[in-house]
């Protein structure tokens, strides 16, 4: 679930807990809205004493900005979301994704990204082209990559394959030949891995540079089409 401006919200900001707070998005920006804890100002504080920036509102960013036990609440009232948030995976150049493009199966194929708008590189279906097809044949733009330019371009059951390690979301699997090891958090520019095939346990935090050069690389495998992905 994406976080929008006016959101109800609870959660605890450095151990202070807070029961009544509201999302305020600042120029990109999110903002916890309450009357506990003073940080980062935003504008409009919609009402509240105080604000907490949460930087880009993802799960990593919350996590970082000392926010914990943080919950959506439904309507505005008492029934608390339980989901954990999760922000659309965004698009990158070189993921290798499986579609249909207007019901042609595509199993391999590539996004590109060029003047700020997406390709799909494959051999099968010709529509705009970019510049540098990736070694493929034909390239079919999506645009933007959201959900509703999924739709425009006749994109169906989008599967990202995989992707370079530093695209990596908390729960997402990766390998180096010796079982595979889920993401735990992501603060940065490290990631935190579980230890191989014990999942609930934290082997260590390391780069995405130090993973690819070990031998790591993501196990995935994510239909993505009912969501936007790209911000």
């Amino acid at each position: 679930m994406r976080l929008r401006a006016g959101m109800k919200v609870t959660c605890e900001i450095d151990g202070q807990r807070i029961e009544d707070g509201a999302i305020q998005e600042q120029n990109g920006m999110f903002y916890i809205c309450q009357d506990v804890q003073h940080g980062k100002n935003c504008t409009d504080k919609l009402g509240y004493k105080h604000s907490w920036s949460v930087t880009s509102g993802t799960p990593e960013a919350i996590e970082c900005e000392n926010v914990t036990n943080f919950k959506i609440i439904a309507n505005g009232i008492s029934k608390v979301i339980e989901e954990e948030i999760v922000s659309p995976r965004k698009l990158e150049k070189g993921m290798r994704i499986s579609c249909k493009i207007q019901d042609t199966v595509i199993d391999d194929g590539v996004i590109q990204k060029e003047d700020n708008d997406y390709y799909i590189c494959q051999n099968s279906r010709q529509g705009l082209v970019c510049i540098d097809k990736l070694g493929y044949s034909c390239s079919w733009i999506i645009f933007k990559g959201t959900k509703e330019d999924l739709v425009e371009g006749q994109i169906t059951d989008l599967v990202i394959k995989d992707f370079e390690i530093k695209y990596v979301n908390v729960g997402d699997k990766v390998d180096c030949g010796l079982g595979k090891q889920k993401v735990l958090g992501i603060c940065g520019e490290i990631i935190f891995l579980s230890y191989a095939n014990d999942f609930d346990t934290l082997n260590g935090g390391y780069t995405a540079k130090i993973l690819e050069k070990t031998g790591y690389k993501t196990v995935f495998n994510e239909d993505i089409s009912e969501d936007a992905i790209a911000k």
